[in-house]
């Protein structure tokens, strides 16, 4: 038939996959759970076994349908059209036409969803032909090695002829694995020659003589050998890894339903006709069925486990010559010819990537180092991630979680550490070419890999926030899904874990597409389930330092009016104004009081509050600026003199302003003493009254102002300090003459002066001679006009006379 009836058909494919699923009887499984990834290691017996559920089909009817699939295949000699039909169909999805064509909205798309079909359709038909047929069978299916390089890349095209070529360790005799193990264990290395069969001989010289014809560069220039690049891409899952927790899990299962149907078939024989009841027929030949199950699948298990030993030992008599000169380069040709082509293929290569480095770890490899591996593959396989389709995004996140969940078990403790580290050349901390030459040899640290594995989630969380913040619907649901398989072992660093957290969030709450909110909500809640095991949390004595620098650098709350007060003992002003409302003592010494904002008129009429809404204030009214000195100044008080509490702060106009005002304060305190005594002795009892109604104007402007200058009243204590110093003094005083007319003015203009200022402005104003102090204490000084100072001294003159 000929090749070009079956170039680009997708309905065959279509056909052949349904085929190959129903009657061939291998299933696909999307999705699959880390369990049955690691069964993925197994023979067929057990990959079936894990993705069966309910109840198993009859493997006498599964092998025959298979059989005749398969013959039906070969005798029509479709195996290489097949391959070369999906060959050239991949690469038409790849070419400028198709492109081309598919320029519009969803082109990518569409790309992508063609691109996995055709991958996943060359998977099934490889798959089946190698269970369907023996070894030799299936070889002798294969075209030319050059044909194969030809049609396939060499990720695909080795995947094709892995299965037809021997065993890898079919060689390793019993002797041969026993002088091997001597040979290490005595001197370190090995120097035994393996004796290989001579068709095995043949094939691998003829492998490698295509290989070198697609390669841009001789591995040998980059420090690898061919050996090492050949025996990579020969191996698989199943014989580097023995997956001993699957086939337990498996024969347990198998074992509990043997033994539930044992029961029931006790039940049933309490029946005298049990022998021609059709449910125990039925049960005994599913006991019987799973009987042979069992024994095939305990079978498969040994014969899985003798060939993962015999690999294990060959692979320690060759692994001194993989790494010929072992350094950076090496190191980076590794990654970009062996790991990258082959870690997007299937969850199976994926997990034979991860499980190679491991075994190249647990053989001490000479010439791989650990810490400038993953310095490599963080860098040049993230790149992956924003050029990948919906299927390769979801096998990435198997690698990445495996990859870190390695190094997420070496720094969970430092003895575990230690336990791996101990005489390994892979985690050397630089490169040495002969280290049993080298003088002194430095290990990593457990603390170089806390560092290491800080760094390289920083590198992933990079390339992984580039999809995030893309406004692609593809790359955004690519790395939601990549996030998904991954959540376990990245992020697990808790700075890069909140951010993503945070990203996710975002996406769940803002997005439009509903495929989008869908994957970021479970994405959510995976990542809050393994915030509990993320590593690097800041401390909580840090996290409080830090919101207390954050909230003492923020912008403090205004009031009402724009103040900026910011201190509780402001809102005193009220409860002063509130206390001056209640009938004052008849007593000489708690007449009243002056008020605090400057009325001339004795508490007439109030200054409305919008006018110091905006915070200003003149700038004869503000606090020193030695606001430190406050407290220690404030010891030297005057003992009549009540305490007050600190008072509030300014506002920002008012502080700015305080340093041009600051020069003109400073006055002799010795004037301010006289000034205070000479209102002390101005006091008269017939303007107790009026004294009140000022308070009460005082502390109400005051509140309203938030200029900082409390006052605080103890009518009762006031009083009686009063009156002791009247007796101890004797001195008494008549009442005071009208206030001079320029006194009003000044007082006026300047109505949030100090408190200081205002007690000599009352006895002007006709009120009461008792003092009112400012928040402020000593530490303010008075300051008055030239003009204000001579209309007090003849005031003063008259008074006494």
């Amino acid at each position: 038939m000929p090749q070009k009836q079956y170039k680009g058909e997708s309905l065959i494919r279509v056909i052949l996959e349904n085929l190959i699923e129903f009657m061939g009887g291998h299933v696909t499984v999307r999705d699959l759970t880390p369990e049955q990834l690691t069964c993925l290691a197994g023979g067929s017996r057990l990959k079936t076994e894990s993705v069966s559920y309910g109840k198993r089909e009859d493997q006498t009817r599964k092998e025959r349908a298979r059989k005749l699939l398969f013959e039906a295949i070969v005798d029509l000699g479709l195996v290489p059209i097949l391959w070369y039909s999906l060959s050239q169909q991949r690469h038409h999805f790849l070419s400028e036409e198709f492109s081309e064509a598919n320029s519009g909205g969803g082109g990518l798309k569409l790309l992508a969803l063609l691109f996995d079909g055709n991958h996943e359709c060359f998977l099934k038909i490889t798959e089946f032909l190698a269970q369907a047929c023996t070894r030799e069978k299936y070889m002798s299916l294969l075209p030319a090695f050059e044909e194969v390089f030809t049609m396939f890349k060499p990720a695909l095209a080795f995947l094709v002829i892995r299965h037809g070529l021997m065993p890898y360790g079919r060689a390793m005799s019993a002797a041969a694995r026993a002088a091997a193990t001597a040979a290490t264990t005595e001197s370190g290395g090995t120097s035994i020659q393996l004796v290989l069969p001579q068709v095995e001989v043949d094939t691998q010289k003829d492998l490698e003589r295509v290989v070198r014809l697609y390669q841009p560069k001789p591995l040998e220039e980059y420090g690898l050998s061919m050996q090492f690049y050949v025996t990579f891409w020969r191996l698989s899952l199943q014989d580097i890894f023995m997956p001993t927790e699957g086939y337990e899990k498996s024969t347990g299962q198998i074992n509990t339903t043997i033994r539930q149907i044992e029961m029931n078939k006790f039940k049933m024989e309490r029946d005298k006709d049990y022998a021609h009841n059709r449910d125990y027929k039925n049960l005994k030949k599913e006991g019987l069925r799973l009987k042979d199950f069992h024994n095939k699948l305990k079978e498969e298990q040994l014969l899985h486990k003798l060939n993962h030993e015999k690999v294990l030992a060959r692979l320690e008599l060759e692994k001194d010559q993989w790494f010929r000169k072992p350094g950076p380069t090496a190191t980076s040709a590794f990654v970009s010819e062996m790991l990258c082509p082959r870690v997007l293929t299937s969850y199976s290569d994926a997990m034979f990537c991860c499980r190679f480095v491991r075994l190249l770890i647990k053989l001490k490899t000479p010439g791989f180092q650990l810490l400038d591996f993953y310095n490599c593959w963080t860098i040049m396989l993230t790149q992956n991630i924003r050029c990948c389709s919906e299927r390769e995004a979801q096998i990435f996140g198997v690698f990445l979680r495996e990859m870190m969940a390695y190094i997420y078990s070496l720094r969970k403790s430092e003895k575990i550490y230690e336990a791996e580290m101990k005489d390994n050349p892979c985690f050397h901390r630089n490169y040495y070419e002969e280290p049993a030459n080298a003088a002194v040899v430095e290990f990593a640290k457990y603390t170089d890999i806390s560092k290491g594995h800080a760094k390289w989630e920083g590198r992933i969380y990079k390339a992984v926030r580039q999809g995030l913040d893309s406004e692609d619907w593809m790359e955004k649901r690519n790395v939601l899904l990549l996030l998904s398989q991954s959540c376990e072992s990245f992020p697990i660093v808790d700075k890069y874990g909140k951010l993503i957290l945070q990203c996710a969030e975002n996406m769940r709450d803002k997005e439009e597409m509903s495929d989008i909110k869908t994957l970021a909500m479970s994405l959510c809640v995976k990542l809050k389930v393994c915030s509990a095991h993320w590593v690097d949390k800041q401390p909580e004595s840090d996290k409080a330092a830090e919101r207390k620098d954050q909230s003492s650098s923020g912008k403090e709350p205004r009031s009402r009016h724009g103040t900026g007060v910011k201190n509780p003992l402001a809102m005193v002003g009220t409860s002063a104004a509130a206390s001056s409302q209640a009938p004052a003592p008849a007593s000489k010494a708690t007449s009243s009081q002056a008020p605090r904002n400057g009325d001339a008129n004795g508490g007439g009429e109030k200054r409305p509050r919008e006018e110091v809404g905006d915070g200003r204030e003149p700038k004869y009214g503000k606090e020193s600026k030695e606001a430190k000195d406050k407290e220690g100044k404030a010891k030297s008080r005057d003992r009549t003199e009540p305490k007050v509490p600190k008072e509030a702060r300014d506002p920002k106009e008012s502080r700015g302003s305080e340093k041009d005002a600051g020069p003109k304060r400073a006055l002799d305190r010795g004037v301010r003493e006289k000034d205070r005594d000479r209102a002390k002795s101005a006091g008269d009892k017939d303007n107790g009254s009026a004294g009140a109604a000022s308070l009460k104007d005082a502390a109400g402007r005051g509140s309203a102002a938030g200029s900082g200058n409390s006052v605080v009243i103890n009518l009762d204590e006031r009083s009686e300090k009063r009156q002791r110093r009247s007796e101890r003094d004797g001195d008494s005083h008549g009442a005071a003459a009208p206030a001079p007319a320029h006194s009003d003015r000044y007082s006026s203009r300047h109505g949030s002066s100090s408190s200081a200022r205002n007690a000599l402005a009352a006895p002007d104003a006709g009120s009461s001679s008792r003092t009112v102090t400012s928040g402020s204490g000593h530490d303010h000084s008075v300051r008055r006009s030239s003009a204000h100072a001579a209309g007090s001294a003849r005031h003063e003159h008259r008074s006494r006379r």
